[in-house]
């Protein structure tokens, strides 16, 4: 799976609103494996699991407010 389709599954299943710690849990094994494979920087693993992060933060802080 290329990064540019992890990052829009990742955005997509945000979207619906499913974050749940089974759906973070395979996110994140197959974001180690696919940043292992591409050969990414950790700095670069770790920023995306911190926009991700503020971003389901985000999203459940909405879903509270609505």
């Amino acid at each position: 799976m290329p990064l540019s389709s992890f990052i829009f599954k990742i955005k997509e299943n945000l979207e619906l609103g499913y974050p749940t710690l089974f759906l973070l849990s395979v996110l994140l094994i197959r974001f180690r494996s696919l940043c292992n494979s591409h050969n990414l920087n950790i700095h670069v693993y770790i920023r995306i699991l911190i926009i991700y992060k503020s971003t389901l933060k985000f999203k459940l802080l909405m879903g509270n407010l609505l």
